[in-house]
């Protein structure tokens, strides 16, 4: 319930902001969604692939990151929109688990055909849901390869989504899916099962332009947007990397696992304008559910073997940016992370709970909605470094992980 929760923030976050867009510096003609378009996206994947062998059901934690196009074509009845959109990603969705090679699964390349149904709250805003066919490319191995397989696999997916019209012709995109590619033999009495959520964010590119009337001229662009300012926010997104448990003086021996999970909170900072070019602060605290994990359902034990979980993190970063044309900003951005980690060893006989301190980098790009009201995507890598779980065993974790989130700030 709690990742649900985090992914219709995301989801949600693009309407929000929008349904206040009352101060347009420049009010244009009636948007109109029918047509086709064509575009590009990004994101993350994440999830739990499941591999029940006889009684018992190896689980892993998984993640990585997807890309790829989508194109689709909408017709408008009102404020009603329904169309049709397929997708095609690359994807680098894995979950895995080194010690002993038990299992490892990987999602290469995924695609779906999907319905869309929406509506349009205000002009030049879309929510909508969606849902249809899934399939992809899945290569599992099992016991250090002795047995596995690779092949296609069709399932199902299902979703929503917000959209945003830019221009006559742009629009930008926040969409979560849910995709289950279903259950298969990989041998006699073993099986795997594949089912993973996605948070991405697309532009599209839309052919149909919808004609100016008279009375519907635009008027006049207003000066150039000023970044100069403090602001605060919302953002949600997901995270995903692989979290290490070496055990010193082993000659190389290290429980590795997956991790995954959503996230969400909040920002503030400020920011100050010299031409082109942006510089700021931020500091941000986020509620997360970034989880790597290693379990064997059904033995005789409780059934997770090896944990580890980042509750909660937040950044103090500087942000260093350029505003190529007008309330267009990228930026790269660093500084200090720090969180709480927790890690469970042996069905949770060590344990090791504290706060820890990192860094971060990344980058984002972030588009001005109006005077006030900014929308934002943002890529970040943390590192948490290594520490010893516990003073009774010679385990250590290493923590690191990638995010990708988007983000809403009002502007004062």
């Amino acid at each position: 319930m709690k990742q649900f929760l985090l992914t219709a923030v995301l989801v949600l976050v693009t309407s929000a902001a929008c349904a206040a867009d009352g101060e347009r510096e420049a009010p244009v003609a009636s948007w109109h969604w029918t047509g086709a378009y064509v575009g590009l996206n990004a994101g993350a994947g994440l999830g739990m692939f499941k591999h029940p062998v006889f009684n018992l059901s190896y689980d892993e934690t998984a993640g990585g990151f997807l890309g790829g196009i989508q194109a689709g074509y909408n017709w408008q009845s009102g404020p009603v929109v329904y169309g049709v959109e397929a997708d095609f990603q690359g994807a680098a969705v894995e979950g895995f688990y080194t010690q002993f090679n038990l299992a490892n699964t990987k999602v290469g390349w995924f695609g779906t055909l999907r319905a869309r149904g929406g509506y349009t709250p205000v002009d030049r805003i879309l929510v909508y849901g969606t849902a249809g066919l899934a399939y992809g490319h899945i290569r599992t191995d099992l016991f250090n390869g002795i047995t596995g397989s690779s092949g296609t696999k069709a399932g199902w997916t299902a979703g929503a989504g917000a959209e945003y019209a830019l221009d006559t012709n742009w629009t930008v995109k926040t969409e979560y899916l849910y995709t289950d590619l279903g259950r298969s033999r990989v041998m006699p009495d073993a099986g795997n099962d594949i089912a993973f959520h996605t948070v991405r964010i697309g532009l599209n590119y839309k052919f149909y332009t919808p004609r100016v009337t008279q009375q519907e001229e635009p008027m006049p662009v207003a000066s150039a947007f000023d970044w100069t300012g403090g602001y605060v926010g919302l953002n949600a997104g997901g995270a995903f990397g692989t979290f290490d448990h070496p055990v010193p003086d082993s000659n190389g021996l290290s429980f590795d696992v997956t991790a995954s999970g959503f996230l969400g909170g909040v920002q503030v900072g400020y920011n100050w304008e010299s031409g082109k070019a942006v510089y700021g602060l931020e500091t941000d605290i986020q509620g997360s559910a970034i989880k790597g994990a290693f379990s064997i359902s059904g033995a005789p034990a409780p059934n997770t073997y090896i944990d580890t979980n980042v509750d909660w993190f937040g950044t103090l970063r500087v942000r260093a940016g350029y505003t190529p044309v007008d309330r267009v900003m990228v930026y790269g951005t660093g500084g200090l992370a720090y969180g709480r980690v927790q890690t469970d060893f042996d069905y949770g006989l060590f344990r090791s709970s504290r706060t820890r301190l990192g860094w971060t980098i990344g980058a984002g790009a972030e588009y001005a909605l109006n005077a006030h009201w900014t929308l934002k995507s943002e890529y970040l890598y943390t590192d948490f470094g290594r520490s010893t779980v516990s003073h009774d065993i010679p385990l250590e974790n290493d923590v690191a992980f990638h995010l990708v989130r988007a983000g809403l700030n009002y502007r004062f």
